[in-house]
């Protein structure tokens, strides 16, 4: 287990992966060549919910779906972009 999550609270926990989901869902978008509203519209979800995730605000009980049909859009699986986010 990495050092830095020992040292952490669980809410430090949490803020340093939202932060590191945040980054790597909106350099993926830029990447792709996605805004926010296509994204979202080919999720079925929201601009402002995409909005939300790239700057680190999320409803705890929605994430994981979210990601999820974010993720298929963006043609990966959702353990390919948690790599690449916490990797």
């Amino acid at each position: 287990m990495d050092p830095k999550f020992n040292s952490m609270t669980a809410a430090q926990y949490e803020a340093w992966v939202n932060q590191r989901i945040s980054r790597t869902l909106l350099r993926l978008c830029v990447e792709r060549g996605l805004s926010a509203y296509a994204l979202g519209r080919k999720c079925g979800l929201s601009d402002q919910t995409i909005l939300n995730l790239e700057q680190g605000k999320h409803d705890r009980g929605c994430l994981t779906g979210n990601l999820a049909r974010i993720c298929y859009h963006l043609g990966m699986t959702l353990q390919e972009f948690m790599n690449e986010a916490l990797g």
